[in-house]
């Protein structure tokens, strides 16, 4: 709502106050010039402000007395979140890509991604359960978010990621449950529940240069008479592909002009790039949410040579007569000539 007064000369009654709505950014200072440039819409009390759900915003308000001076003033920033997280987007992997032995202490990261608007990351706690759903922990807070009395929207979390381990103690068993809660500020609870045997992350990397072998194959080397196409494949957990995307450098360098499809099912990226004439030293790099990398470089580098060989004949200086004189008269004689 919106409340303006003025004591001398009253508020006017058509349009005396009026607002804005600006999406997506802070309040910053405006000149008279850029707040006059604004859609005003005419404000009524009794419907209030409308604002469609999912929204980051601020509101701007106008006020203008019967004597014609004007106030501007806005809102602080203003973010309506009415979308709990999505489970896909709270990924559970061991840390490392360790494996996961019953009987042993487990690290494990925790990643949570609050998609915009984002209102924050509240929390996230954990529980450990057996095969049954029966809880062997207590719900453990990973994280808290310290409020600030007015936190701005800079200082939100809009992604978290947290360490935690489960103790040798609570592994002991096949079947167990990871339970973990995220919550935004708010209020949003998502839950997302996945077997402790699954959560390590593998990540593998395929290259594969189409049909048929090389047309010469070295050592370090193979050799290719034709132009290729070298096809590029990353295959993961869906949960952790769908957040960042690999890279592709050939000799060092990125190819920036490279377009990776993540598959329906977000389980495998691909890539094709055409390989022309020299020599490819291809490099796919993953780097995951967590910051671990995954990395893959074929054992030969292509060569790609399509054109024949080219070369001259030279001749030294004052040989030419001679080579004339050999070819011209060196093949007849007088004498009788057996061939056998």
């Amino acid at each position: 709502t919106i409340d303006a007064k003025d004591a001398t000369s009253g508020i006017k009654s058509k349009d005396g106050v009026t607002y804005c709505v600006v999406e997506g950014k802070a309040p910053i200072p405006l000149t008279k010039e850029q707040m006059e440039s604004l859609d005003w819409k005419s404000y009524d009390a009794e419907k209030g402000i409308e604002v469609g759900k999912n929204k980051h915003f601020v509101v701007y308000a106008r006020a203008e007395d019967n004597a014609g001076h004007v106030t501007y003033a806005s809102s602080d920033e203003i973010v309506y979140d009415n979308t709990s997280i999505d489970e896909k987007d709270i990924v559970i992997v061991s840390k490392n890509n360790s494996a996961i032995t019953v009987g042993e202490s487990v690290d494990l990261q925790i990643y949570v991604k609050d998609a915009a608007p984002s209102s924050g990351i509240k929390s996230i706690s954990y529980v450990i359960t057996d095969a049954n759903g029966d809880s062997l922990t207590e719900e453990i807070t990973a994280f808290e978010f310290n409020d600030p009395d007015s936190p701005t929207f800079a200082e939100l979390a809009a992604s978290k990621t947290v360490d935690i381990t489960v103790d040798a103690g609570i592994n002991s068993v096949e079947g167990l449950k990871i339970a973990v809660t995220a919550i935004d500020n708010a209020g949003n609870s998502t839950t997302r529940t996945m077997p402790l045997s699954e959560c390590q992350n593998t990540v593998e990397i395929f290259v594969s240069y189409g049909e048929g072998k090389p047309t010469v194959e070295g050592e370090e080397k193979d050799y290719y008479n034709q132009v290729r196409t070298a096809t590029v494949t990353v295959t993961g957990r869906a949960d952790v592909l769908r957040h960042t995307t690999p890279v592709l450098k050939d000799n060092k360098v990125t190819n920036e002009t490279v377009e990776w499809t993540l598959s329906e099912n977000n389980e495998s990226y691909t890539a094709e790039v055409v390989l022309e004439d020299g020599t490819h030293s291809l490099l796919v790099e993953y780097t995951d949410v967590f910051g671990d990398s995954h990395d893959f470089t074929p054992p030969k580098a292509v060569v790609i040579d399509t054109t024949a060989p080219t070369g001259t004949v030279m001749v030294g200086e004052n040989k030419w007569d001679k080579i004339v004189e050999l070819l011209t008269f060196g093949l007849y004689s007088s004498d009788k000539v057996t061939v056998s």
